[in-house]
């Protein structure tokens, strides 16, 4: 990884935005009161992407072009005032305008949504952002749910759906097997076409094993495409992206340590042996609480419930581990005695 910028002329630029990686690009003018106060955070910016180890920033090189010597390359490019900021795709010949704030932060938080990589605390966005060089990369997916936004940065509807998409993606990061994406058909008028994307925003799904696509015309609240995708795909998350109360349960078990003595292992240990492989691991919890209860009585419950909620709050954990401990507090409600 490059440990600063490229300085990009004309001599050298088709070979560093090449159109084998994606470039962010400042085209700026030694004079410009902007240009200078902005060095310093772009500098920070280089530091952050060279010290980073995540290997979506691989693909990603950033340069800066002195616009006001080299007036050909900025010409080429519309550059018509100081700085201009760039996003080129791996088609070089169609950035897109940086319009962000120039803060580091900000800038490195448009990086993670364009690559996925993590360079701001928090990870990036969980809507994969889907071009014409990597959509395919995501539709032709078939084993898994794809449920994609085609959008028009000037459209309103657009704007206000955005972060309830955004959300929508968040509920579902954990799930392997479901993609939520989008992508921007106006600036990239082949997808437009090749989607029939006819108004904005369109959505589409593909279903599990589905080649063709369906138009979604349900709500657009958050509730109503959460209960769209469980529906669909077979998931079971709540809005806040938590799983649903019946995660991790298994009815045949519930029966069974619902009246249970908190000391007859054998019964507990019977029901287990019965249960489907598909909720097996569900099941050997269930014995490890029994066999807890057992020793340490009824109190281990709200112990061990407590002790989890505690480590979730802090923050700390990636969505999966999270996804565990709460199918976890499922299982110990099972031994909740009314």
């Amino acid at each position: 990884m490059r440990t600063t910028f490229e300085p990009v002329t004309p001599d050298n630029f088709d070979k560093i935005v090449d159109g084998t990686k994606y470039a962010f690009v400042e085209f700026y003018a030694p004079w410009c009161g902007h240009c200078k106060h902005f060095a310093s955070d772009y500098a920070d910016v280089a530091k952050a992407v060279s010290a980073s180890k995540d290997a979506h920033l691989a693909d990603v090189v950033l340069g800066k072009v002195n616009a006001d010597k080299h007036k050909e390359l900025g010409g080429r490019f519309g550059v018509h005032g100081f700085p201009t900021i760039k996003w080129f795709h791996k088609t070089k010949d169609k950035p897109d305008d940086y319009e962000g704030s120039r803060e580091v932060q900000d800038v490195l938080k448009f990086i993670d949504g364009k690559v996925g990589s993590r360079l701001v605390a928090g990870g990036p966005r969980a809507t994969k952002v889907m071009e014409p060089d990597n959509i395919d990369q995501y539709i032709d997916q078939k084993s898994k749910c794809r449920f994609v936004k085609f959008f028009a940065p000037w459209c309103g509807h657009c704007k206000k759906l955005a972060p309830t998409w955004d959300k929508l993606a968040s509920v579902f990061q954990s799930e392997d097997d479901v993609i939520i994406g989008e992508g921007d058909a106006a600036t990239h008028a082949e997808l437009g076409k090749r989607f029939k994307v006819e108004g904005y925003p369109t959505l589409l799904f593909w279903g599990k094993g589905d080649v063709n696509f369906a138009r979604y015309e349900g709500g657009r609240e958050l509730k109503d495409m959460v209960t769209y995708v469980n529906e669909k795909c077979g998931t079971r998350r709540k809005e806040d992206g938590m799983y649903a109360d019946t995660v991790g349960r298994v009815a045949s078990l519930d029966t069974v340590v619902r009246d249970w003595d908190g000391k007859n292992l054998a019964a507990v240990k019977e029901a287990v042996a019965k249960v489907d492989l598909d909720d097996r691991k569900y099941a050997t919890y269930y014995a490890s609480v029994a066999r807890s209860v057992a020793e340490k009585g009824q109190s281990y419950i709200e112990t061990e419930t407590g002790r989890l909620q505690r480590i979730i709050e802090k923050g700390e954990l990636m969505p999966k581990k999270i996804d565990e401990f709460v199918w976890k507090q499922h299982v110990l409600a099972a031994f909740k005695k009314a």
